[in-house]
């Protein structure tokens, strides 16, 4: 099946290197191609890390999303066409300590593993959206890179 565009939608960002704390200030600019009523244009800021796991014998590996945050940049209305909006966001990068830092029989767990296995970093993800209800939505994401806490990059 054949789906027409929606449209264009683009994220840009003073910069793609960031630290836990660190402010992220970024432009969301889209245009359309017909109208849309829609729920709102929002921005999400998401972290995943591969876990990898013995299961039956076998190791095996999954992305768990660590972090999930989003903010409303637009609230619901109609969108016109052919116009370039551009919204402007500011967003915290949060401090996500390491399993192999929990406390207790359960990190000491994770650190005896993440040792065999090595650390896995997280990957981070900047994500804007138009959310059209009932129909698929108009997105972009970026991949971003954040230092970890031991200065190591995390993409």
């Amino acid at each position: 099946m054949w789906f027409a565009s929606k449209g264009t939608m683009d994220i840009q960002l003073e910069k793609t290197l960031f630290s836990p704390g660190e402010i992220i200030n970024g432009k969301v600019t889209m245009r359309l191609k017909k109208p849309f009523n829609a729920e709102g244009v929002k921005i999400a800021l998401y972290a995943y890390r591969k876990e990898r796991a013995m299961v039956n014998g076998r190791y095996s590996s999954t992305d768990r999303r660590v972090y999930d945050f989003y903010q409303y940049l637009d609230k619901k209305h109609e969108y016109p066409a052919n116009q370039q909006l551009t919204y402007t966001f500011k967003m915290a990068v949060p401090d996500i300590p390491s399993p192999s830092t929990l406390p207790g029989p359960a990190g000491a767990v994770l650190k005896a593993f993440l040792s065999f296995a090595g650390p896995q970093p997280l990957r981070w993800y900047l994500e804007a959206s138009l959310d059209i209800k009932m129909a698929i939505d108009l997105k972009k994401k970026v991949q971003i890179q954040v230092a970890g806490p031991e200065g190591a990059i995390a993409n």
